[in-house]
């Protein structure tokens, strides 16, 4: 009897040793499938701008933060790359996209003040100065000017422009020629208070007035503004005089001091295909206009208030 009872017992022991085993690799199996899995991804970050008030600043805001809604305020910072030719050798760089847009309709508002725009030519034919708002006198500059010297995206009880766009762009290059010594792989590992130059090649500024557009006739229709300057050439240049600085964590700042740009007066008219059917648009530009501009703008990451 006890050696049956000896039996019972390693029988019994043997089976929950088995179940145990089996439980150890069932768990065994889980974490792995666990570990598996997708990686979770850290939330995106939101960004924000704000921009100065006052009379001494030539672009000021309306004193509260815009922070991006995906709608009639949009604020996007983005990180890219590109292929690139440096010393005849293909390399692949690293830039950075900065926007600011407002969309109508919309309470908020920004604007320039104090701009005084020259005649430079006028690229194509067309009628000009075709803009809301007092022209001030017969001068097709003036209009321009006149109307940029307004609050944006316009809206008034006549026309409502669809919006306004403020865009940055910097490359690699304008970081490791301005802050040599230092490893920078992205805005984020730039020192506190340094600015760094806008000179490479992939660096430029976009500034647009865009009406809302029906190509019905293009001396009454409102026309757009266009600003688009940028570095051209493969070489390294220095005629934009915009820099971007890190004041703090999570804020950068681009800063344009001086800097002369171009803007285009510009129209979208119909282009008629063979025989009176189909056909397509294009950008008709009757005027162009410079001015010394010197204005800032703040990029805040994740911002805290609003």
């Amino acid at each position: 009897m006890r050696k049956v009872r000896k039996l019972s017992f390693f029988g019994i022991l043997g089976v929950v040793i088995a179940v145990l085993f089996l439980i150890g690799i069932s768990f065994t199996q889980a974490q792995v499938k666990i570990t598996k899995g997708k990686p979770v991804k850290p939330p995106e970050a939101t960004w924000a701008v704000q921009l100065p008030t006052g009379i001494n600043t030539m672009l000021y805001g309306d004193g509260l933060t815009y922070t991006n809604n995906d709608g009639d305020v949009r604020v996007k910072v983005e990180k890219g790359s590109s292929m690139v030719r440096v010393d005849r050798k293909r390399q692949i760089v690293f830039y950075y996209y900065f926007c600011f847009k407002l969309v109508n309709p919309t309470g908020r508002y920004a604007g320039f003040q104090g701009v005084d725009l020259d005649y430079a030519d006028s690229p194509d034919e067309g009628p000009s100065g075709i803009f809301p708002g007092d022209c001030g006198d017969i001068d097709s500059t003036t209009c321009m000017e006149n109307f940029l010297n307004q609050k944006q995206p316009y809206s008034n009880y006549d026309s409502e422009y669809e919006y306004f766009n403020l865009k940055f762009q910097v490359g690699q290059h304008s970081f490791t020629e301005g802050l040599p010594g230092y490893s920078i792989e992205g805005i984020e590992d730039m020192p506190y208070n340094t600015p760094v130059k806008f000179i490479s090649f992939s660096d430029w500024i976009k500034i647009r007035v865009q009406n809302q557009e029906d190509f019905l006739d293009p001396s009454i229709e409102y026309h757009n503004i266009e600003c688009d300057e940028r570095n051209y050439d493969d070489v390294y240049l220095d005629n934009m005089n915009i820099w971007i600085t890190k004041l703090e964590e999570n804020k950068w700042r681009i800063s344009v001091e001086g800097a002369n740009l171009l803007f285009q007066e510009q129209y979208t008219a119909r282009v008629t295909g063979k025989k009176g059917k189909g056909g397509t648009t294009e950008t008709v530009v009757p005027l162009e206009a410079t001015g010394n501009f010197s204005f800032y703008i703040d990029f805040i990451k994740n911002p805290t208030t609003n």
